[in-house]
């Protein structure tokens, strides 16, 4: 047990326990040969002390059993239990016990004392150093593998009950919970009446196997879920499960999937969260059923070799770990062109729902589409996206039939792991899609999250009319274009006529709302309570869409300037989907506006893993560099995309943007003029232009602007945001600062970017500029 020269650190490092023994030793006292030092802890089964073991001169500890009249037979046989299963053990990451005695009527353990803190004391805020925490991990899996050989269970494993020690190695501690199977001198009923009583809950939540909590009997990979909630919270230093109550932490454990490591912590390598979320799968089957396997894969993954543990198949058969996959677009059999969007919506619905496991990469949409009729190998395929597998398949639709064929293809060797053909009825499409992404995920070798309130319920029939015009819907939406947005909308809205309870309509509706807004097409004020209608009538339907929950953190930020209410949104959409690239880009877009730059930084890098072939995400890594006032930094992240695409505008603007802040203005304003040019001249890059024209001292070209801007507000809405930049590069402060308060009155969403757009920076000295930035209650970096 755990020892320290210092009272108050003893006190910092006692067992986690809850019950003092009913009468305590005191210091200087005797129990047989052993003099009291100091109390260590206490809890429901007795007390620990240090002391000093006069007749061999070292230092030991003492769990003292307390007995208590009404449960005392009960007790005594647990702590005899106790007793034996550590004595069964020897091993260096596990407590010695050194002997069995009573003294004085009291029941007592000698056990090594351990010098050093609780693992628990040892995690900072934020996490161990990776090297620290997979070196720990392996110990604890070692000790663990130990101590289930001799079948004993510890079924209370958590970072109180592990000790670091001063020499920097692990001891596992506290086995009072363990089990053992009974030896031939015990009877084993009376045995599983102490420790196993059905429905009889043992442990400490937090740490607890679904199957604990609910008072069913534990096995080993028991241990090794508890184990995985260590190594999550040595790695994030926050625990998986969380709530503000017990009720709510067990509710957790047995419903929710943890958010993924790599979100919580950038740093954290795929390998180690595929390990962790094995280890906490809700189905004891789909675990490690062994503490040496996933030693092996801790021991792999610290080496650098692949993780075996989990593979998708045995040697032999061309099948391999697949940690990322790609779904190419579904070829359309259908014999119509004009169909094409039916594919395309069942390769996007099957990309959705595979990116719902945990520790699979799937990638997006957006780089999976480029691929379409391409006659390129699988194998260069696979490799430019970055995966490990890919599945091909067609769509045909015939009648009120869908027949959908796939097949999952090994990339490395071009080995087909399964293939299937599914015939349904098209009221039956919702249900399809499911079938499908599962079948793949039992191939992978993973478990798709289960939506909140438990297991997933099976997707309802849909009218068939109204899936075809949400499909059609966001085709058209894709466009992004003004007409695109009016076009979808109007299909949302028939789709919602045809059937109102159709929550995806809604989320269509909502966002083609929100970017007619954001793009400057119509004033946010007017569309606002209409997208908020919409959006929280989704919710309502299915509080478990992740697109629902975007597109309300959307409108909590661009439109309302809740900031804290978009961070709650989008981290609740990537709970229920991690690997939505578009959730993990437009969060970190949003974190950097708002400047918190490093947070933003590591989720731009993740979402451009899940859309390696997106242009927009480098772009904006660039653009964040703008935010931070890097301009240099920002350079190189628009001149790599233009090479890639040379008539890509958005990169041409953050170009632009940065070149005139360097003070670099003919090359800025020639970037700016050709993003105007590519954009379909929209009012956004002419407000942009216009301030750099008059910054350059251009002020004909830049009043030019401004005319152009006044004519396009006389025909329809412009935001005021852009009229107020012009005004700032011809110097007219006041003109610009009526401006910038016309757009706060009327919540011109443009306005979000007030205190990352460093234009604004010329008016940092001005009352009014200094009143508005108030007003808008940015949250501190």
């Amino acid at each position: 047990m755990n020892a320290s020269p210092q009272g108050a650190e003893a006190r910092a490092h006692r067992i986690d326990v809850s019950m003092s023994s009913d009468a305590p030793l005191v210091p200087g006292s005797t129990l047989g040969a052993y003099r009291i030092v100091a109390l260590l802890g206490a809890g429901g089964m007795g007390a620990v002390y240090q002391a000093h073991d006069t007749r061999l001169g070292r230092d030991v500890a003492l769990k003292v059993f307390t007995a208590h009249d009404a449960d005392e037979p009960a007790r005594a046989l647990r702590f005899d239990r106790e007793a034996r299963a550590l004595a069964a053990l020897s091993h260096p990451n596990i407590v010695t016990i050194h002997s069995v005695e009573v003294e004085d009527g009291r029941r007592f353990l000698t056990m090594e004392l351990v010098a050093g803190r609780a693992l628990r004391d040892a995690i900072p805020v934020g996490g161990l150093p990776l090297e620290n925490c997979v070196t720990f991990a392996i110990a604890i899996a070692d000790g663990l593998a130990a101590a289930h050989e001799r079948g004993v269970l510890h079924r209370d494993l958590k970072p109180a009950n592990i000790m670091v020690t001063s020499g920097g190695s692990l001891k596992i501690l506290d086995f009072g919970l363990a089990t053992r199977p009974p030896t031939p001198d015990e009877d084993e009923s009376r045995t599983a009446l102490a420790l196993t009583r059905p429905g009889h809950v043992l442990g400490t939540a937090p740490y607890m196997s679904p199957e604990q909590v609910q008072g069913r009997p534990a096995g080993p990979a028991s241990d090794l879920f508890s184990l995985g909630v260590v190594i999550y919270e040595m790695a994030s230093g926050r625990r998986p499960f969380g709530g503000a109550s017990q009720a709510e932490v067990i509710t957790a454990i047995l419903r929710d999937a943890p958010p993924p490591l790599p979100l919580v912590r950038p740093d954290v390598p795929d390998g180690l969260w595929r390990i962790v979320r094995r280890c906490l799968e809700k189905d004891p089957n789909a675990r490690y059923q062994a503490a040496l396997d996933l030693k092996h894969d801790l021991e792999s993954l610290r080496d650098g070799r692949a993780v075996a543990s989990g593979a998708v198949a045995a040697a032999g058969d061309a099948k391999a770990r697949i940690g990322a996959i790609a779904v190419l677009p579904l070829v359309n059999l259908s014999g119509h062109a004009a169909e094409d969007y039916v594919a395309t919506g069942m390769t996007e619905a099957l990309i959705t729902d595979l990116a719902k496991a945990g520790g699979l990469r799937v990638i997006s949409r957006t780089s999976v589409m480029p691929y379409r009729g391409s006659t390129k190998p699988l194998g260069q395929i696979a490799q430019e996206l970055g995966v490990d597998a890919v599945v091909e398949g067609s769509l045909q639709r015939v009648g009120d039939r869908v027949r959908i064929s796939a097949q999952l293809i090994h990339a490395a060797t071009d080995a087909h792991l399964w293939a299937e053909r599914y015939d349904r009825r098209m009221e039956d499409v919702l249900a399809l899609q499911d079938e499908v992404a599962h079948a793949i995920a039992r191939e992978v070798d993973v478990t798709l999250r289960a939506r909140a309130g438990g297991a997933a319920p099976r997707p309802r029939k849909v009218n068939p009319d109204v899936y075809l015009l949400d499909l059609r819907g966001r085709h058209l939406w894709e466009k992004r274009t003004e007409a695109g947005f009016r076009s979808a909308l109007e299909l949302f809205e028939q789709a919602i006529g045809l059937d109102p309870t159709y929550a995806r309509a809604y989320v269509g509706v909502a966002e083609s709302l929100n970017m007619l807004a954001n793009y400057g097409f119509l004033p946010q004020r007017e569309l606002l309570p209409r997208s908020l209608a919409a959006v929280h009538r989704a919710i309502e339907l299915d509080e478990a869409s992740a697109e629902a929950h975007r597109v309300l953190a959307f409108i909590r930020w661009q439109f309302e300037f809740d900031w804290q209410g978009a961070i709650v949104q989008y981290e609740r959409a990537l709970e229920l989907d991690p690997n939505s690239a578009v959730t993990v880009y437009w969060f970190g877009a949003y974190l950097g506006v708002i400047g918190l730059f490093d947070r933003s930084t590591a989720l731009l890098e993740r979402a451009e893993q899940l859309d390696p072939l997106s242009l927009v995400i480098p772009s904006v890594q660039g653009w964040i560099r703008f935010f931070a006032r890097r301009f240099d930094e920002t350079l190189p992240f628009e001149r790599t995309v233009l090479r890639l695409n040379p008539d890509f505008h958005l990169a041409h603007w953050f170009l632009g943007e940065a070149l005139v802040e360097l003070g670099r203005l003919p090359e800025g304003i020639a970037a700016l003029e050709r993003a105007l040019e590519l954009s379909g001249r929209t009012s956004r890059l002419l407000g942009y232009l216009g301030y750099a024209y008059g910054i350059a001292g251009r002020h004909d070209e830049a009043r030019a602007a401004l005319a152009e801007l006044e004519t396009r507000a006389a025909a329809g809405y412009v935001p005021p945001y852009f009229f107020a930049l012009v005004h700032l590069g011809l110097g007219e402060t006041t003109r610009a600062l009526d401006r910038l308060e016309q757009a706060y009155a009327e919540r011109d969403t443009m306005l979000r970017d007030l205190r990352a757009d460093a234009q604004w920076d010329r008016l940092a000295g001005e009352p009014r500029f200094r009143a508005l930035m108030a007003a808008m209650a940015y949250p501190t970096p």
